[in-house]
């Protein structure tokens, strides 16, 4: 997960030939972004929200990451 901090979009990094399904919680843990079926290099976009930490949840693993967008 790069660039951490973001100014407005992050991109992921898969090694594996699994789709993966990439989930973006806000600080209240309400879902506001939702990618399905990603493999390779994703890119998040999150330049339309406010700045603050936010939580990337990766499926179907369920590993967490904290992003920050100033």
């Amino acid at each position: 997960l790069f660039p951490n901090p973001t100014m407005g979009s992050f991109n992921l990094t898969f090694n594996d030939a699994k789709n993966h399904k990439v989930e973006v919680y806000d600080t209240n843990g309400k879902l506001i972004s939702s990618l399905g079926n990603q493999q390779g290099n994703t890119a998040v976009d999150l330049k339309e929200y406010s700045a603050g930490t936010y939580t990337v949840k990766v499926l179907p693993e369920g590993i967490t990451y904290q992003i920050v967008k100033q």
